[in-house]
């Protein structure tokens, strides 16, 4: 008699191989498609920033041998069905029921979709957590925008288990994913939880990730507006920079010639993690453009490792790449080839180049950050201002004893 394991393989087997035998030509027409692949010209640039390395769950990497870990899924699959008492029948029909709805989600079909499991027990012999260096890498592969599944999917696995649970007070799905990956947002649990009251879910796993990073809405401008100044051109007409102090992440104010910026520390794991937020809304019509607007703003305010450097000084910018040039040219390619349908940050730009352009204000900025920068340039100034006044006296003195 077949061990329930050896059936539980078996019911995925067939769910794999049925779902194969499903395949549409073409998607449900009331279905607007949320998961694609990352347009070439993003791709041409810079392939590992798109490319899982450990672990694929969706169906675009499925066909990647290196990525499959199929005995390892089935190994948390297993662990997973059986610590509840949830029929294989209910797994079966709730899969073949959300098949259609979820290949809607793809721009592109592919025969099949495989989900792992979530929260499960510590086990002394688990092979992914009980490795340090692997947690950082699964984090990174399963925020790929071509690593996903739709989260409605996992929402529907994730009601047939949490009943079942010891804990009796059951968090939702989105808290448990926010956990998870609370060290890549670094953002405070507080804010977080904000925005999980009012949002409290994504299309995927990148889209909920997103939407921690933003208030649930806000209007773009109506305008379209060119910002050309770089941090240390702004910083020679005197605008100040300062961290945000408020609860919105990703904001930027201007007010009395200070320029009010988010905190952002800068990790190895930032650069692939914004340039997958920047490829999902650039592929989807519906998705707002927020982010892109944001990494756009950096991109103009950076130009140099000076640039950097002022931000890193003023504390907007937490560099944990070592040089400064790093950081530049990251958020220089970010904005490679990449279109902004919504700008966000036009009135603080706005505002920031009126300042600018207030020729008085340049002018006499430009003389303080040249001629005033220290005391001994302060004394210079005078000794100059004092010398050229004699000069002159000494001039007029001799004309008047002339005649």
């Amino acid at each position: 008699m077949p061990s329930q394991s050896q059936e539980i393989f078996s019911c995925i087997d067939y769910i794999n191989e049925q779902i194969g035998n499903k395949l549409p030509n073409a998607r449900p027409p009331e279905i607007v498609p949320d998961i694609h692949r990352v347009p070439k010209s993003f791709r041409d640039l810079d392939t590992s920033a798109y490319t899982p390395k450990f672990i694929s769950i969706g169906p675009l990497h499925s066909d990647n041998d290196n990525l499959q870990m199929r005995e390892l899924k089935l190994r948390y699959m297993s662990d997973l069905v059986c610590r509840t008492p949830t029929p294989l029948s209910a797994w079966d029909a709730c899969i073949t029921e959300l098949e259609p709805q979820a290949r809607g989600c793809y721009a592109e079909a592919r025969a099949y979709c495989y989900f792992r499991g979530q929260n499960r027990p510590e086990r002394s012999s688990d092979p992914i957590f009980n490795n340090d260096w692997m947690i950082p890498v699964l984090r990174r592969d399963l925020m790929l925008f071509e690593n996903q599944i739709p989260f409605f999917v996992l929402e529907e696995l994730f009601r047939l288990t949490a009943g079942h649970m010891l804990n009796s007070s059951v968090q939702s799905l989105s808290s448990y994913v926010i956990d998870f990956f609370l060290e890549t947002l670094h953002l405070e649990t507080v804010v977080i939880q904000e925005r999980l009251d009012t949002r409290t879910r994504g299309s995927h796993l990148l889209d909920l990730l997103r939407n921690c990073y933003f208030p649930t809405k806000k209007e773009a401008a109506k305008e379209d507006f060119k910002f050309r100044y770089s941090a240390t051109e702004l910083g020679r007409a005197g605008v100040k920079f300062r961290k945000s102090s408020g609860k919105e992440p990703f904001d930027a104010k201007f007010f009395n010639g200070t320029f009010e910026l988010p905190h952002l520390p800068i990790y190895d794991s930032t650069e692939s993690f914004f340039k997958n937020i920047i490829a999902f809304e650039q592929c989807c019509f519906n998705v707002s453009h927020r982010f892109t607007s944001f990494v756009s703003l950096m991109d103009a305010l950076i130009n140099s490792d000076k640039d950097v450097e002022l931000l890193e000084q003023e504390e907007v910018i937490e560099n944990n790449l070592g040089k400064s040039e790093r950081v530049s040219t990251m958020f220089n390619n970010m904005c490679i080839g990449i279109v902004v349908k919504d700008d966000y940050f036009t009135e603080p730009c706005k505002l920031a180049s009126d300042y600018y352009n207030s020729c008085w204000r340049n002018h006499l900025a430009s003389f303080r950050s040249k001629y005033l920068r220290s005391p001994w340039a302060f004394i210079s100034v005078i000794a100059a201002i004092v010398l050229f006044a004699l000069t002159i006296l000494q001039t007029v003195y001799s004309i008047l004893s002339y005649y």
